[in-house]
């Protein structure tokens, strides 16, 4: 059926642009403004889950205990002879993961992405079956849970697994935000 002669016969303009399309139904209204400013707020839950491995994982300040002397590297002296400034200002320090065992960002990194990779594919497939704003609100809020749950991890093996569902949450928003966004615009 040629799309043309069909939206004539029912009294509708046929367009032929993407332009003929916004002169038709005109520029966007308070609703789609103020969705498009709602979404972007949301973004900033997804924000804060990108750069939350980068704040919890600075190494923080340690000093020499009392009494040792030749106190410059932490890495070059036994546990025993410094402390940190402060135990609980990283999750360097709170698990220990100095020195040999610093490959805490790297691997906060590596399971976050496959994490994204997931997200994306269950993401869309979820957006298709249930809804773009259903998908969006499940996104943000295991996005919010998964934050949490870094924070409060009381292993650093808890702590990539909630680095990794993060991602997939947090990704998963994104994938279909941008959808949803351009729908509207």
């Amino acid at each position: 059926v040629n799309a043309k002669l069909y939206l004539a016969k029912l009294g509708k303009p046929a367009f032929t642009q993407i332009e003929d399309v916004y002169d038709y139904i005109g520029a966007a209204g308070r609703a789609q403004i103020f969705y498009l400013i709602s979404l972007s707020l949301l973004n900033l839950v997804a924000a804060f889950n990108f750069l939350m491995g980068v704040f919890l994982l600075l190494t923080p300040e340690w000093s020499c205990k009392e009494g040792v002397e030749g106190c410059t590297d932490p890495c070059n002296m036994t546990r025993d002879r410094w402390d940190w400034a402060n135990k609980d200002a990283s999750m360097i320090s709170y698990f220990e993961l100095q020195c040999d065992a610093n490959y805490s960002y790297l691997a906060s990194s590596l399971f976050f992405v496959p994490g994204t990779v997931v997200g994306l594919a269950v993401s869309g497939y979820l957006s298709d079956k249930y809804g773009r704003k259903k998908t969006i609100l499940l996104s943000i809020g295991l996005s919010l849970v998964n934050a949490l749950g870094q924070t409060l991890a009381t292993s650093y093996p808890v702590f990539l697994v909630f680095r990794t569902l993060s991602g997939a949450s947090s990704i998963g928003y994104q994938g279909v935000y941008m959808t949803y966004r351009d729908e509207f615009f």
